[in-house]
């Protein structure tokens, strides 16, 4: 079995700081009469309470992800996400193939499905995002190439289909 950690804490410590940072600012200026967000009126004010509820969300975001990392985990019975975003074992017979999606610095993998392994309602937010390339998200890096986490999976997927022969 093989466990890949999908983000490091080399990048989301410092976003977490960073959004933190953000509503600290924001809240002080807003709770100290409104400051600059004043001068744009009452929508002025509510949007910048909104940014505070929105960084304070990724804030927490951040700290569960720190808290409880999401690992892609590759096993002989399939794929699986386990953490915070989790999701259940994907066997191997139901994947056709794996698919590289690069956007700008950002790199996402995801893979098809057979026909078999496909839901019968699909849909959902990852279809749009991925332009209909892949049917399943597993990860998503930036800045970061996926190639060897690609060839690990390709493998893993090769040996499984042998061995069910």
């Amino acid at each position: 079995m093989s466990v890949v950690r999908l983000r490091s804490t080399e990048t989301s410590v410092p976003l977490l700081l960073l959004a933190l940072a953000f509503v600290i600012v924001l809240a002080c200026e807003l709770a100290d009469g409104g400051g600059m967000f004043r001068r744009y009126g009452d929508l002025g004010v509510a949007l910048g309470w909104a940014c505070v509820a929105m960084f304070g969300f990724a804030s927490v975001l951040g700290g569960l992800e720190l808290w409880r990392p999401t690992t892609l985990v590759i096993s002989d019975a399939g794929i699986a996400l386990h953490g915070q975003w989790s999701r259940p074992l994907l066997p191997w017979k139901d994947i056709s193939d794996f698919v590289v999606l690069r956007q700008g610095a950002v790199t996402h993998l995801g893979c098809r499905l057979t026909e078999a392994g496909r839901p019968k309602h699909p849909g959902g937010w990852h279809k749009l995002l991925s332009f209909g390339k892949y049917d399943r998200w597993l990860m998503t890096r930036a800045g970061q190439d996926l190639t060897d986490v690609l060839e690990l999976l390709a493998q893993r997927h090769r040996a499984s289909l042998s061995v069910a022969r």
